[in-house]
């Protein structure tokens, strides 16, 4: 039916000799989601015939990326990879192709804008810093307005909790970290002071 609507369909049978294999971009592999600023590995696998040899060419967004000669080896397959990271969030599509072949195969990935923290603390101090110049989001907030509602923390990828005595946190509020954690899936940091961790070792 594919071929009476005028659509080309190569064959080849499932066993095949592996010389008497096609070489092709057998997929092109990424992870589906990352983060602004996070570096991934883009990767294609190449079938064939062993001994086999063609040009690989790797694109992001339609421009080459990584352009390498590669030889098929005994098991029938060959790798091209780099690594890439994005500055803007979005969606975008990497293509692999074989020499002067219009046949591309390719995956999508999605980048999210950069993760959101939570800390929560009587003052900012200097993990902060330390985190926004790592191109975290950070919202600083005192632990009496610590929300006290899960989906209010639902929009954080993680909170920090720094040097917070648990006294100092409204029930509501640790009721709904539990919940942001055990729920969501949300990650919990949770750091002591140097005067804090004295007391605690006389405490063991």
């Amino acid at each position: 039916r594919a071929a009476a609507e005028g659509i080309p369909i190569d064959t080849i049978a499932a066993d095949a000799a592996p010389a008497d294999r096609p070489l092709i971009v057998k997929s092109v592999g990424a992870p589906t989601d990352v983060r602004v600023g996070e570096p991934f590995v883009v990767s294609a696998e190449i079938a064939g015939p062993p001994g086999a040899h063609s040009r690989v060419t790797l694109s992001r967004d339609n421009q080459p990326a990584v352009e390498q000669d590669v030889e098929v080896a005994a098991d029938g397959t060959a790798n091209v990879t780099f690594t890439d990271q994005r500055s803007q969030a979005g969606l975008y599509a990497y293509h692999a192709v074989l020499g002067d072949d219009e046949t591309a195969a390719g995956v999508m990935v999605t980048v999210a804008g950069s993760p959101q923290i939570l800390h929560v603390g009587s003052s900012a101090g200097p993990l902060v810093g330390l985190l926004t110049s790592s191109r975290f989001l950070v919202r600083q907030v005192a632990p009496a307005a610590l929300p006290s509602i899960a989906g209010e923390l639902a929009g954080f990828d993680a909170i920090v909790l720094n040097d917070v005595p648990a006294d100092r946190l409204a029930s509501t509020s640790t009721e709904a970290i539990a919940n942001y954690v055990e729920q969501s899936g949300g990650g919990l940091l949770l750091l002591a002071g140097l005067l804090r961790c004295r007391r605690c070792g006389r405490m063991l």
